[in-house]
């Protein structure tokens, strides 16, 4: 279930945010042939509820994973949630700070150390699961909020080894910062070469959306199998309103996941399974969408198989 450096084949997930039917947990990616599900936005309210959790979303979790589990499928844990209700309520998370620090392990720990209801599975111990992101879509720090954004890349690195060592305290899964976007972007600041370095960054990830950031694909994945990892696309995905339709959409999603595949990764996510709008894959309507990405699917099956 982990992923390894390359030479063997692509694995194939998708994130499913937004799908609320159960009865589609895993039987929607396996009717498309896709191996995993990514785990993302678990809980979206309040620090305090990340504590409390009034929305049993982390009874949700468990059942996802018990259901994916029982498919063969493997699963992605992004831990970004915290990250983002931090920064909901106006505290910088990547300053280290006491108080912030305590909620971050805190939340981090018990997420690691909790007994699905499921299962009896303990989550630092899930084999289901491939690695574990911390956060990823770092803002630059020339650009954004201040609240928003390490101040440095000095200070950003510190912060994934820190609340990565939260997770590895209880935990042997891998971690990983979580996908890098605008790393393509000259002047971001976001040195991919030295993210990617990290011991904690495991499994180096990265998200594409623009084309500057595909065209540094190649270099990343040259890098990352350099440092003896493999390279994982965590998210890809276009805006359907950027097109006419969905025959228009899906040729140029062939193209984009043709490009990715050619690139020697060893993961490739799709952004998003469900019935949303903007970049999801509908798969009841987007049915030449859901056509392309099985053929280029087949064909990197073909080429590793």
């Amino acid at each position: 279930m982990r992923f390894v450096p390359s030479g063997s084949p692509v694995a194939w997930f998708a994130s499913m945010y937004g799908v609320g039917d159960p009865a589609l947990w895993s039987s929607l990616p396996k009717a498309l042939g896709i191996g995993g599900v990514r785990i993302t936005d678990i809980i979206e309210r309040d620090c305090s509820d990340l504590l409390t959790d009034p929305e049993g979303k982390l009874d949700e979790t468990d059942a996802k994973l018990e259901s994916y589990a029982e498919a063969g499928l493997f699963a992605i844990l992004d831990l970004s949630y915290i990250r983002n209700a931090l920064i909901r309520a106006g505290i910088n998370p990547y300053i280290p700070a006491p108080e912030t620090d305590r909620f971050i392990r805190r939340v981090v720990t018990g997420l690691a150390t909790r007994r699905n209801t499921r299962t009896g599975v303990v989550y630092g111990e899930e084999p289901t699961l491939a690695y574990v992101a911390i956060g990823g879509e770092p803002e630059a720090w020339n650009w954004g909020e201040d609240h928003r954004r390490a101040r440095g890349l000095e200070e950003l690195l510190e912060w994934y080894e820190r609340v990565a060592g939260y997770w590895r305290q209880c935990s042997d899964i891998p971690t990983s910062t979580g996908g890098i976007m605008h790393y393509g972007h000259q002047g971001s600041g976001l040195d991919f070469a030295t993210l990617a370095a990290l011991p904690c960054n495991q499994v180096p990830t990265v998200h594409i959306y623009d084309d500057a950031d595909l065209a540094a694909l190649p270099a990343a994945v040259q890098l990352a199998h350099g440092l003896g990892k493999p390279l994982v696309v965590e998210e890809t995905g276009l805006d359907r309103g950027r097109y006419r339709d969905d025959t228009s959409r899906a040729l140029a999603y062939g193209e984009r996941l043709a490009r990715i595949r050619h690139a020697a990764v060893d993961g490739i996510g799709l952004w998003n399974l469900g019935r949303g709008g903007g970049h999801d894959i509908d798969p009841y309507r987007d049915l030449g969408t859901v056509s392309a990405v099985r053929d280029v699917m087949r064909a990197s099956t073909r080429d590793r198989g």
